[in-house]
């Protein structure tokens, strides 16, 4: 009887925190535009604004800073490769990792060494200095290791949220970014 009261009062909290890190972005929202400052990459040591309506694709990697580890930076290398050897139908994509972090600083001075470690040629790595949640309006789950956001013409055409991460989830993006 104990057991089953203890299990009524946790099953509701289990139920919440599952819900919670399957939280991601809507597909068919609108992606407004945000500031991030360039750390490496295609713009290296200037503030820009990121998610400008474009007509190819846009691939944005939220990265929870304090969650980073080799398996996110296998999937972001991982897409990267893929970038750079072409996706079958896409002739121009654009990619930024953006790093969520509460001390933007020592993002800035990590991630030109990340960069350089994992020698990336097509993804570009930034950090959004605001609040570590992500731009507005975006639904990023503070709980996800990694939140992927497809971008088209401003509109979210796909979405993912891992709470853990690593190159073999890659090829779902892909088929994603070829639709």
């Amino acid at each position: 009887m104990r057991s089953n009261l203890l299990l009524a009062a946790v099953l509701p909290l289990l139920v919440a925190h599952t819900a919670l890190a399957q939280a991601k972005p809507k597909v068919g929202a609108e992606f407004k535009p945000f500031k991030t400052f360039g750390v490496a990459g295609q713009f290296n040591g200037a503030e820009v604004e990121l998610a400008k309506p474009v007509e190819h694709p846009q691939v944005y990697l939220f990265v929870a800073a304090d969650k980073f580890d080799r398996p996110t930076a296998r999937y972001i290398k991982t897409l990267d490769n893929a970038i750079l050897k072409g996706i079958e139908g896409v002739n121009a994509i654009d990619a930024y990792a953006v790093w969520l972090t509460d001390d933007a600083q020592a993002s800035k001075d990590y991630l030109p060494k990340a960069h350089q470690s994992l020698r990336l040629g097509q993804v570009s790595l930034a950090v959004f200095e605001g609040p570590k949640q992500g731009p507005d309006g975006v639904g990023i789950d503070p709980d996800a290791h990694l939140t992927v956001v497809l971008v088209r013409n401003g509109k979210i055409t796909a979405s993912f949220a891992y709470a853990s991460t690593n190159e073999t989830d890659v090829p779902e993006l892909i088929r994603a970014i070829k639709k």
